[in-house]
Order: C-alpha cells, then sequence, then structure tokens
C-alpha cells in the first residue's frame, strides 16, 4: 500500500490518499469538489543504528567501544544472550 498527497489547483487544500496498487493521477478535492493532482513529496526518516543491548548490564549501546567501557566501569561481564528462565528486563 502506497500514501500519496494530492494538491488543489482552485483551492490548495491537500488530500491524502492510500492506494493498494494503482495510483490515478488526480482525484476529487476533499474540500471543494475540484480535480487535485499528484503532489510530489519528500519525507526524511532517521535510523539509528546501535551494536546492541547487553543483558548483563541491561543496556543498549552505540558501539562496541562504549559497550566495553560500561562494562569495565562497572565490573560486569559481557552476556551475548538473554539468560535462561523468567527474566525481568527493565
Amino acid at each position: 500500500m502506497a500514501m500519496r498527497e494530492y494538491q488543489c489547483a482552485d483551492c490548495g487544500h491537500i488530500t491524502n490518499e492510500l492506494f493498494d496498487s494503482s495510483y490515478p493521477s488526480s482525484v476529487e478535492c476533499e474540500n471543494c469538489g475540484a480535480t487535485a493532482s499528484f503532489k510530489f513529496s519528500t519525507f526524511r526518516s532517521i535510523m539509528v543504528f546501535r551494536d546492541g543491548y547487553d543483558w548483563g548490564a541491561g543496556e543498549y549501546f552505540d558501539t562496541q567501544r562504549q559497550r566495553d567501557n560500561y562494562l569495565a566501569e562497572h565490573n560486569l561481564r559481557k552476556v551475548h544472550s538473554p539468560p535462561k528462565g523468567n527474566v525481568k528486563v527493565g
């Protein structure tokens, strides 16, 4: 499914439509009933990649170095998989 934006040439109203497979080049404006044309829109998404969750520390770390420093400061050891049994995560 894709969401497309259409802008009315008469009133300027922007309509968002959700489509399965085919995308019309224009739709009827929700505001005034005139023809609304496809508006090319852009968006930005930000993804944060992290080194991972350390079960021993109970924290997420951005880098391996950050994890190692934290573990050394708190006298903890690395645990790469969850402990067996019932575990309550914070």
